[in-house]
């Protein structure tokens, strides 16, 4: 009973990967593919790209039961787990990212003529949602206008390939419409009621485009 209480916080991640770089492109003057033209190396030299990827595990959440099979003031009930956990990888409404049919409400066991309330076999937080990346990169020239002035181009990027980060499952078994035998009502409209799918996503993406002067 006490085991189960021991869990990784919730904003916690077990794996987290990032990176970044700087590239002077090798053209213009002084350099490898050297210009000596003076217009073609105001296009094509001084170019500079570098950014971030970063890559990040999904945060835990627990699978809950209806309070009413547990009494215990203050206490989340927990889900039983019925079965071996499946990951279906399904992302959005409708779609469970885990086999919901490896969860099961405790007050789907419950009896009013005999009650007993136990808690759910599962602990808090055995789950975990979702991972995500983004890509953030950024693209500069420097222009020598004259000797003592300079203009930089500046154009930043920040999760440049629309990457989605979705949030955790719905994670309350109770929701599910079930028959007396267990299976799913699909007499029913949305039997699953969302139940094990991710139902939000944070898809921003945002370019800025800048000059900088200095002299």
């Amino acid at each position: 009973m006490l085991a189960r209480n021991y869990s990784p916080a919730s904003y916690d991640r077990s794996h987290m990967f990032t990176t970044g770089w700087v590239w002077e492109m090798p053209f213009g003057k002084g350099r490898r593919f050297n210009i000596q033209n003076r217009v073609a190396d105001f296009i094509a030299g001084g170019w500079r790209l570098n950014g971030m990827f970063s890559a990040y595990s999904g945060t835990p959440f627990t699978v809950t039961g209806s309070a009413q099979s547990l009494q215990c003031i203050g206490c989340t009930q927990t889900a039983h787990q019925i079965g071996p956990v499946k990951k279906l990888g399904g992302l959005g409404p409708g779609q469970p990212y885990y086999d919901p049919m490896s969860f099961r409400d405790p007050l789907f066991y419950f009896n009013a003529a005999n009650p007993e309330y136990i808690p759910g076999s599962m602990g808090i937080n055995r789950m975990r949602g979702p991972g995500f990346f983004r890509l953030d990169p950024g693209l500069f020239k420097n222009f020598r206008v004259t000797e003592k002035f300079n203009v930089e181009f500046r154009a930043e990027a920040q999760n440049a390939t629309l990457a989605r980060r979705w949030s955790n499952p719905s994670g309350f078994a109770g929701a599910m419409l079930l028959t007396p035998q267990g299976t799913l009502d699909t007499s029913r409209a949305n039997p699953l009621q969302n139940f094990m799918c991710s139902t939000s996503v944070d898809n921003y993406r945002e370019f800025r485009l800048g000059l900088r002067m200095s002299f």
